[in-house]
């Protein structure tokens, strides 16, 4: 668990580093990017230290505080809550940028972007201050102080209405995109319009790619903890872990300037551009 996540701190470090000191990748989808990776690295560094302190220290400064008794899930609802909001949010905006290109610069704006960010960080919260009332608690850290089960219906029912809704969206913004490639290669001409969707239906595949890692890493999390042994539920956290550090691997692979950003920032050290400039629109 110590090397997961030190591998999660180390990889989206890279990550808001890479964006931040390269220009080409200060856009309006990686704001979403950005956040993302906060909120992951934030899950990497404090999830073991939540185990620890739940595992650690003694009952009778467990039973003092609900929060040190039950930090693991804590931070295990708020930060897994505000990721997937946050690819929701991404699903969304690839899907009017994809389907409503022309109304796009109305209704994304990076301020409407800064809202939806703020209010995927406030999501979390209020999923954590939910999950936490509905534990009965008596002072006592022990097996009886659990989260109620219909909580935990609620969430799993949430989660998985969020993973169809972006999935039929992606279906649906692939089908478009794949329409888009398909006039490209049937024109001869419109070269600069041509390659604006090109490079739209390669974002479509970045975070496709993103979303699809996410959701098959968090799958066997929520079966297995249902129906599972205690080996395969050990198996599927530690999978489910990883995840908070697999979308950097995402980047590297399909997106040539996030890998040559990451190489600027890992060898040569000097910035790209100035780190002044702003979020460009897509």
């Amino acid at each position: 668990m110590l090397l997961i996540s030190v591998f999660i701190a180390i990889v989206n470090i890279l990550t808001v580093v890479t964006i931040w000191r390269t220009r080409k990748l200060r856009t309006i989808s990686n704001m979403f990017v950005t956040s993302l990776s906060l909120g992951d690295l934030l899950f990497g560094l404090l999830m073991p230290v939540g185990i620890f302190v739940s595992t650690g220290f003694p009952q009778s400064v467990l039973s003092t505080s609900i929060f040190l008794c039950h930090m693991p899930i804590m931070i295990f609802v708020c930060l897994n809550t505000q990721s997937f909001t946050t690819i929701t949010l991404i699903g969304v905006e690839r899907f009017i940028y994809i389907v409503y290109p022309y109304k796009y610069p109305n209704l994304v704006t990076k301020t409407k972007v800064l809202f939806g960010i703020t209010f995927t960080w406030i999501a979390g919260v209020f999923m954590d201050v939910a999950v936490m009332s509905s534990i009965a608690w008596e002072k006592r850290c022990n097996s009886n102080s659990t989260v109620n089960p219909n909580m935990i219906m609620a969430g799993i029912g949430v989660y998985t209405f969020l993973a169809i809704t972006v999935g039929v969206m992606y279906s649906y913004i692939t089908y478009v995109a794949f329409k888009h490639m398909t006039s490209i290669h049937a024109q001869t001409r419109g070269g600069v319009v041509n390659s604006l969707r090109r490079s739209s239906f390669k974002a479509v595949k970045l975070f496709l790619a993103v979303y699809s890692v996410f959701i098959l890493c968090w799958i066997p999390f929520f079966v297995l903890n249902v129906v599972g042994t205690s080996l395969a539920k050990s198996i599927a956290t530690s999978l489910a872990f990883l995840s908070s550090g697999l979308n950097f691997c995402v980047y590297v692979w399909m997106n040539p300037a996030f890998r040559m950003g990451v190489r600027n920032v890992c060898f040569s050290m000097s910035p790209s551009s100035s780190v002044t400039d702003s979020f460009a629109m897509h």
